[in-house]
């Protein structure tokens, strides 16, 4: 089951969910990257985490990235952010910012009882 979430939404859904999602980012072989970012949010609604340099490679070369908050249990419901990232250096390293191209709250459907 998912619901979409509108662009225009995301900024206040955002200011009720925890700033620590999951960030899935591709390698250069195409594989999956997943790291665990902290998040902050403006108020203008742009995304921006500190990256270590895998992640930033990845974005630098592949921008389509997912951003995911996972729910609490089975019942919850995980909002999954696609976005395009790029990245920034400052002071203390990589920081990509995210502008985000999509959304949805999502709960898989409940398993098949045998």
């Amino acid at each position: 089951m998912s619901i979409k979430v509108t662009v225009e939404e995301l900024p206040g859904v955002l200011a009720e969910l925890d700033g620590q999602p999951f960030l899935a980012t591709t390698s250069a072989t195409g594989g999956p990257k997943i790291t665990h970012v902290p998040l902050s949010v403006a108020e203008d609604g742009s995304m921006r985490a500190p990256v270590g340099k895998g992640t930033a490679n990845n974005i630098a070369d592949r921008a389509e990235v997912t951003l995911l908050w996972p729910g609490s249990d089975d019942a919850s419901m995980s909002l999954l952010v696609d976005a395009i990232a790029s990245v920034e250096a400052d002071a203390d390293g990589s920081v990509a910012v995210f502008t985000a191209t999509g959304a949805v709250w999502h709960r898989p459907a409940a398993a098949p009882t045998c």
